[in-house]
C-alpha cells in the first residue's frame, strides 16, 4: 500500500487501531510500508526498490544501526517468473549467513512497474517479538533501527551490495525528513485516514563559512530531538557534532558520523577527551536515522537527547544557551583521523540566536594575555625597582594597572557574553581567583597611596597586604594563562612560549632584586626616616625622592641594558604567544 504523504500515519476507527508507517531512502531508491495492527504477533511490511531481475533487495533489523549483529530479509525474482525470500544473520562484515528456517512468514517477492519505473517488491510479515533464528524483533513502543540494500546477482549468488543505508523509524511515525512523497493509493482498506501535518524543520544553524549546517526539531519521542547535520566533506571522510559545557573538547559529548569501505555507515555517540581520541559509547541514547551523500556534501540523521538524559552526559537545553562543536575530518580504514575543520557555535534555542563562539574564546584569550602578560608584569617591575629611578613611578604603575584591569573584566564579559557561568574546570574557576584578588590589589594600592603618612614608616596591612596580593594575582593569573592555552588551543608554539617566557621573567626579577632591590630598600628606608626628622636646621638632608637617589656610577641602581633586552624579549614572546592563539585557538 502507498500513501500521500512522507510522513503520514493512518488510523482506523476499527476497535483494533491499525498503523501504517512510510519511510524512504533519500536517494528515492528504496522505500518501505509497514502495516501493523494492535494485538497482534507480526507486522506485514512491503519493500520496494529501484531493480529488475537481475537485482536483489534486502531489509534489515540492527540493534546498532550497523550491519554486524542485524537479521535480514533478502529476495529476488527468478527468470522463471519464481521468487527466493529468506531470511539472513550478519555476524560479521561481508557475506552474512542463511538461516535454515525463515522467521517471517507470508512472503511474496514480484517485478512491478510504478511512475514508469522497474522496482522490486518484497512482502513478508515480520514479528513483533524475538523467535527460534531471530535476535532482532520490531519493536513497536520504541524505535527501531532498518538497514537497507540493493545489489546485483547471478542465479543465486548475491553480489555485493550497490546501494545501502541505515533509517530510524517507529510504528504510527516516521523520523525521515527527506522521504520522498509516495505515489498515489490505488485502494485502501481502512475506514478513515488522519494525516497529520509534520513540524517543519527549524532554520538552519550554520558555521560562518556556511560548510557545516544543522537542522533540528523536537521529534515525536519524548525528550529527543531530531537533528539533521549536513556538512561540505567527502565519502571518505567523517563529519561530528557535539556539545560542551565549556566549549572544549574535553567533556563534551559528541555525535561522529561515516561511510564505511564497504558503503554501510556509521553514526556513533562519543565521549570526548582533551589530548586523545575520543571513546566510543555503547550505551546511549543517542539513535542514528540515516547518512547519505550527494555532490560534494555529507548529511547525517540522529535523535539526541534533550534537557535531561541518563546515558548522554550532555543533553541540549532545548529552552536555554549550549555550545555546539563542529568538525570534519579524513579516515584512514576504521581509525578516524584528526579534524581539519572545526569549530564552535553558542545556539540559543529559545531565541533563536546564532553566533560564533571560537571568536569570542580568541578575544577572551587575546585580552588575558594582553592584560597579565604583557601589563601587569611591567608594571610590577616598575614598582618594584623604580621607585627611586622615576619621580612619577606610581602614576605610571597606577595607570598600567587599571588599563589591565579593564583588559581583564573586558576578557571576563567577554566570555561570559550570553553564556552561563560555568566554573567546572580548573581554568574557570582559578579565573575567578584571579580577577577577585587582581581588583582587590588594584583598591588596595590607590588605598595605600592616597591614604599614605610620610611620617609613618611601617605600612603593613595597606602596603605591604598590597604588594602580595597582587604578585599572588599576577603569578596565579600567568599560570592560569599558561592553562588556557595548553588546553583550549592547538598551538604547541605558544605554550612552549609561555614557558620560557615565564623562566625568563623570573630570572630577571631575581637579578634586579639582587642589584637593586636592596640598595632600592635602604634608600627609601632612609627617606621615610629622614623625612619624619626633617627640620630646617639641616638642610643637608634629603627633602625628595630625587635627592636621594644613590650615585649611580658606585650603585649601579640602573641596569638600563638588562631592562631594555628584556622588554624586547617581553614584546616578542608575547606577539608570538597571541599570534599563534589566534591562528590555532582549539574547541
Amino acid at each position: 500500500m502507498r500513501f500521500k504523504s512522507s510522513l503520514t500515519t493512518i488510523v482506523s476507527l476499527l476497535p483494533s487501531v491499525t498503523y501504517t508507517t512510510y519511510i524512504s531512502s533519500i536517494d528515492n531508491q528504496w522505500s518501505m510500508n509497514t502495516l501493523y495492527s494492535e494485538n497482534t504477533n507480526s507486522i506485514h511490511v512491503t519493500v520496494n526498490a529501484i531493480g529488475s531481475i537481475n537485482n536483489w533487495v534486502g531489509f534489515g533489523i540492527s540493534p546498532t544501526g550497523g550491519m554486524i549483529g542485524s537479521d535480514l530479509v533478502m529476495g529476488y525474482v527468478n527468470v522463471d517468473g519464481t521468487f527466493s525470500c529468506d531470511t539472513y544473520y550478519a555476524n560479521e562484515h561481508g557475506q552474512p549467513m542463511k538461516n535454515q528456517v525463515s522467521a517471517v512468514s507470508n512472503e511474496t517477492v514480484k517485478l512491478i512497474n510504478m511512475d514508469g519505473k522497474s522496482y522490486i517488491q518484497m512482502e513478508f510479515n515480520y514479528p513483533v517479538q524475538a523467535i527460534n533464528g531471530l535476535r532482532n524483533s520490531i519493536n513497536i513502543a520504541h524505535p527501531n533501527s532498518v538497514i537497507y540494500a540493493i545489489g546485483s546477482r547471478a542465479g543465486s549468488s548475491l553480489s555485493k551490495h550497490t546501494t545501502s543505508g541505515n533509517i530510524l523509524f517507529s510504528i504510527g511515525s516516521n523520523f525521515t525528513v527527506y522521504s520522498p512523497t509516495p505515489p498515489s493509493p490505488t485502494t485502501t482498506e481502512l475506514v478513515h485516514v488522519v494525516t497529520p501535518t509534520p513540524e517543519p524543520l527549524k532554520p538552519l544553524i550554520m558555521s560562518p563559512d556556511g560548510r557545516w549546517t544543522l537542522h533540528h526539531k523536537v521529534s515525536d519521542i519524548k525528550n529527543l530531538l531530531h537533528i539533521v547535520v549536513d556538512a561540505e566533506a567527502e565519502i571518505t571522510e567523517w563529519i561530528g557534532f557535539g556539545v560542551s559545557p565549556t566549549g572544549a573538547m574535553d567533556g563534551s559529548s559528541m555525535v561522529i558520523g561515516w561511510f564505511n569501505n564497504d558503503g554501510s555507515a556509521n553514526i556513533s555517540h562519543y565521549k570526548g577527551l582533551s589530548d586523545q581520541a575520543p571513546i566510543r559509547d555503547t550505551v546511549s541514547e543517542v539513535k542514528s536515522i540515516s547518512m547519505s551523500s550527494s555532490n560534494g556534501r555529507v548529511q547525517m540523521e540522529f535523535l539526541y537527547p534533550i534537557n535531561s538524559s541518563e546515558t548522554v552526559k550532555n543533553p541540549i537545553r532545548y529552552n536555554d544557551k549550549n555550545q555546539f562543536l563542529y568538525a570534519i575530518g579524513q579516515k584512514s580504514g576504521d581509525r578516524l583521523l584528526n579534524h581539519r575543520r572545526k569549530g564552535l557555535l553558542f545556539v540559543d534555542f529559545e531565541t533563536g540566536d546564532v553566533w560564533n563562539s571560537l571568536m569570542l574564546k580568541k578575544l577572551h584569550a587575546i585580552f588575558m594575555i594582553l592584560g597579565w602578560v604583557l601589563i601587569v608584569p611591567i608594571s610590577i617591575l616598575l614598582a618594584r625597582f623604580g621607585r627611586v629611578k622615576f619621580d612619577s613611578w606610581f602614576r605610571l604603575h597606577q595607570a598600567l594597572q587599571f588599563s589591565a584591569l579593564i583588559l581583564i573584566i573586558g576578557s571576563f564579559i567577554i566570555i561570559l557574553y550570553k553564556n552561563k557561568l560555568y566554573i567546572s574546570n580548573p581554568h574557570a574557576m582559578l579565573g575567578i581567583i584571579v580577577l577577585s584578588l587582581g581588583a582587590i590589589a588594584v583598591l588596595l594600592g590607590s588605598f595605600s597611596y592616597y591614604t599614605r603618612n610620610p611620617g609613618k614608616t611601617l605600612h603593613w596591612f595597606d602596603d605591604k597586604l598590597h604588594w602580595w596580593v597582587g604578585r599572588t594575582a599576577a603569578l596565579l593569573a600567568i599560570l592560569n594563562v599558561v592553562i588556557g592555552i595548553k588546553f583550549y588551543t592547538a598551538s604547541m608554539i605558544s605554550f612552549l612560549v609561555s614557558i620560557v617566557w615565564f623562566i625568563i621573567y623570573i630570572g630577571v626579577w631575581i637579578y634586579l632584586e639582587v642589584k637593586i632591590g636592596e640598595q632600592q630598600s635602604v634608600v627609601i628606608e632612609e627617606l621615610d626616616h629622614t623625612t619624619m626628622n626633617l627640620s630646617d636646621s639641616d638642610p643637608s638632608l634629603p627633602i625628595s625622592i630625587e635627592d636621594a637617589k644613590p650615585d649611580e656610577g658606585k650603585s649601579k641602581l640602573s641596569k638600563d641594558k638588562v631592562l631594555i633586552i628584556f622588554l624586547i624579549v617581553h614584546i616578542g614572546c608575547v606577539s608570538v604567544m597571541v599570534l599563534s592563539t589566534w591562528t590555532s585557538f582549539d574547541v
